[in-house]
């Protein structure tokens, strides 16, 4: 059995992990999306 504070701070983490690789995942069709345009 887990304590809560250790369970709490492996939900965070993942969702910091998730949110980070949406945000690259974003980031990244956002500059190619732009060079694109720009050619």
């Amino acid at each position: 059995f887990m304590s809560l504070e250790k369970v709490s701070a492996l939900w965070l983490m993942g969702i910091f992990h998730e949110a980070g690789g949406l945000f690259s995942r974003m980031k990244f069709f956002l500059k190619s999306h732009s060079q694109c345009s720009i050619d």
